[in-house]
């Protein structure tokens, strides 16, 4: 699978440990150049409206302006375009941490991604978050003992979800958003896993 990193703007972002780009594409949302550069991370495109960067990016890297006004976050442009030129592996970074309805819209980006039949992690120094649905194979969680893990529903009142090898398992039960019943558990084993029965969950992971 074509992989990339989409690198947003959030001014509380931090680079996952032992974090490599590797092969991957690298595209830019706006401000998310100035913490490429911090990161010492070379983009292969820039794109946004650039009311969040410095300043209008130069360099060896293809630049794409957007209008003030749009539809899209810039992060979500960014998404689309790599989309367009074939990417389906992705992995975001600079998309948590900072203001909580940026948060929040950067985690209906994950739900964009999975409707186009694409995968999907955002990521910073402490957490990694993706979306798990009914019609995912389970999610395997290998040599992560010791992290916390939370699950909630995401894009309905309920999912039903069942776990292996975390502190406090469950069996077919259902998750809703009026309770917290996902949250705060802890990986027991060097193999737990998460399955997903009915409905879509977001998965926070802690690196920790």
């Amino acid at each position: 699978m074509k992989g990339c990193v989409i690198i947003g703007a959030s001014p509380k972002a931090q680079l996952p440990p032992n974090f490599s780009v590797g092969n991957d594409g690298v595209f830019c949302a706006d401000g998310g150049y100035d913490r490429a550069v911090s990161w010492g991370i070379a983009p292969d495109v820039v794109i946004g409206d650039f009311d969040s960067a410095k300043e209008i990016p130069q360099g060896d890297f293809e630049v794409v302006r957007l209008p003030r006004e749009k539809d899209d976050t810039d992060l979500l442009a960014a998404v689309k375009l790599a989309l367009q030129r074939g990417y389906r592996g992705f992995r975001i970074l600079g998309a948590l941490g900072g203001r909580l309805d940026h948060s929040y819209g950067n985690l209906s980006v994950l739900a964009f991604l999975a409707a186009q039949g694409a995968t999907a992690t955002l990521e910073d120094g402490e957490t990694v978050v993706q979306l798990v649905s009914h019609s995912d194979p389970p999610l395997v969680l290998e040599r992560q003992m010791g992290r916390t893990v939370s699950v909630f529903p995401f894009g309905a009142d309920r999912c039903i979800a069942s776990y292996t090898g975390l502190q406090y398992p469950l069996d077919h039960g259902t998750l809703s958003i009026e309770v917290p019943l996902g949250v705060s558990n802890v990986v027991i084993a060097e193999r737990a896993t998460i399955t997903i029965e009915a409905g879509t969950a977001l998965v926070i992971i802690l690196n920790e």
